[in-house]
């Protein structure tokens, strides 16, 4: 092999490198992109289950009242 050969084929390598450096660096940035809309969709998943909590528990308490309430002659 000639040295203009080799010149070349290293050029070609480092080129292949580069270029698959900057397409981990574009999985990476993809990959923390995807935690941090998982994390925000976890937390709006909090929210939504502490706001739903707080519709069904008296929601419940009234249900209970309502249906044992008049079974022992309490409200009725």
């Amino acid at each position: 092999m000639n040295e203009d050969r080799v010149v070349e084929l290293l050029t070609e390598i480092r080129d292949l490198q580069r270029t698959h450096l900057e397409r981990y660096q574009e999985a990476l940035d993809n990959q923390a992109e995807s935690i941090a809309a998982q994390k925000g969709a976890i937390e709006y998943q909090r929210t939504m289950a502490k706001r739903l909590a707080l519709l069904i528990i008296p929601l419940v308490v009234i249900f209970l009242i309502l249906a044992f309430g008049t079974m022992f002659g309490a409200l009725g």
